[in-house]
């Protein structure tokens, strides 16, 4: 199992890709969760096990939060609400 090595991830225009293969789509600036919080979160597990769940296609068999929330529960839920309480 091949850990992710963050010199290998690249962000541009709002994509995330790792070693050319695309990662998740960061479409607004002002979303609860960030790229740094996604990539964190998402060093914690492997190469394989990442791609092998998201298919790495258009049509994802998980989407990339919902990789990470399966496996960390609650994990998007207290960034959100730390997100909305901080916008009040």
């Amino acid at each position: 199992m091949t850990k992710f090595e963050k010199s290998k991830f690249d962000y541009s225009a709002g994509w995330l890709s790792y070693d050319g293969k695309f990662v998740a789509r960061f479409k607004y600036s002002r979303a609860p969760i960030t790229k740094a919080q996604f990539v964190k979160e998402l060093m914690k597990y492997s190469v394989e096990e990442y791609f092998e769940a998201t298919d790495n296609s258009f049509t994802l068999r998980e989407s990339p939060v919902g990789f990470l929330d399966a496996r960390n529960q609650g994990w998007s839920k207290q960034i959100t609400a730390a997100w909305v309480a901080k916008q009040k």
